[in-house]
């Protein structure tokens, strides 16, 4: 059984972070195991305080399912829930929703001890063009799961967070081409100064797609157009990233700069 809530917990987080929060009142668990299905609203609320957690969550899908907003009360007390699972569909029963009733209540999420449900909360946020989640967001950066990272970058570009540029710079080194691709893309729509030197360094990326994303970021960010071509041979790129690294240390230690420092 355990295993079991283990897998739903992972279909429930990959739901809410790709926009496919769930909608059917349909048990949470295997059908043979799982609870009796619910079919009224108040029979839900009352299933809310069943000691099964399967049933807990049983009610939370079909109060999220049903489009009543009495629900969104009874829905959001459940986010103390002890059980990470129950307070996980709870953010999903929320999201469902899809209304500003339920800021007040996802922002309580985004105080959750656990990391998957604080950004959870904050994606849900966003889509209701609440930014208060930005930290979760940015903390989702560093997550584990490649889902988490490619959304937190492409929210916080949208949002044009600040904050986010450190964590953002680190992804310009991510396993995922998309994610290095992507990285640069934002930065220079950041237009990040900080990112000028990882941005260089990325010119050498094994992926053409991400030296041309770079090399845009660059131009974007300092200004210069210096050519470089992205998919040509090895030599004539290490070549024009020579011109680019001189003009950098050029203009690292110029006198306009050192007075602005």
């Amino acid at each position: 059984m355990k295993t079991g809530l283990i897998k739903i917990r992972e279909l429930l987080v990959l739901l809410l972070i790709t926009g496919c929060a769930g909608s059917s009142p349909s048990p949470v668990g295997s059908p043979s195991a799982g609870p009796p299905v619910i079919t009224s609203y108040e029979e839900a609320v009352r299933e809310l305080k069943s000691e099964d957690t399967n049933v807990r969550c049983n009610a939370l899908m079909y109060l999220g399912a049903s489009g009543d907003t009495r629900a969104i009360g009874p829905i959001s007390r459940q986010l103390s829930d002890p059980e990470l699972l129950v307070r996980l569909t709870t953010v999903q029963a929320l999201r469902n929703f899809n209304s500003p009733l339920t800021i007040e209540p996802l922002r309580v999420a985004l105080k959750d001890q656990d990391r998957d449900l604080r950004y959870s909360a904050a994606v849900a946020l966003y889509e209701l063009g609440d930014y208060s989640g930005e930290d979760a967001l940015i903390e989702g950066l560093s997550s584990p799961r490649a889902e988490f990272r490619e959304f937190a970058l492409l929210a916080l570009g949208k949002i044009r967070s600040r904050q986010a540029v450190p964590g953002i710079i680190k992804l310009l080194r991510d396993p995922k081409t998309r994610t290095r691709s992507d990285a640069a893309y934002v930065l220079g729509l950041l237009r990040a100064d900080s990112a000028v030197d990882p941005l260089l360094a990325a010119l050498e990326d094994p992926v053409k797609w991400v030296r041309k994303d770079s090399w845009t970021a660059l131009t974007e960010i300092t200004g210069q157009n210096f050519d470089f071509h992205y998919d040509g041979p090895e030599e004539l790129r290490a070549a024009e990233l020579a011109v680019w690294r001189q003009w950098r240390r050029r203009e690292r230690s110029s006198p306009s700069r050192k007075d602005n420092e």
